[in-house]
């Protein structure tokens, strides 16, 4: 049975927010070089790293 288009998006976001924390605070990435890397600005890498888990939409 294939993800609905929204529970795919969803999964995409959860991976990608555990991706760049891995990469900036395992990986020792500067926040610079994972914007970079993951094609995000500055900024979103910035808040991302703000939270253990992703806050619910319209929090950040």
């Amino acid at each position: 049975m294939p993800l609905s288009g929204m529970v795919a998006w969803r999964i995409f976001i959860v991976e990608l927010y555990a991706g760049i924390r891995c990469a900036v605070m395992v990986d020792r990435l500067s926040r610079w070089e994972a914007a970079k890397r993951f094609g995000v600005h500055r900024n979103t890498i910035s808040k991302m790293l703000q939270f253990y888990i992703q806050p619910p939409s319209g929090l950040v």
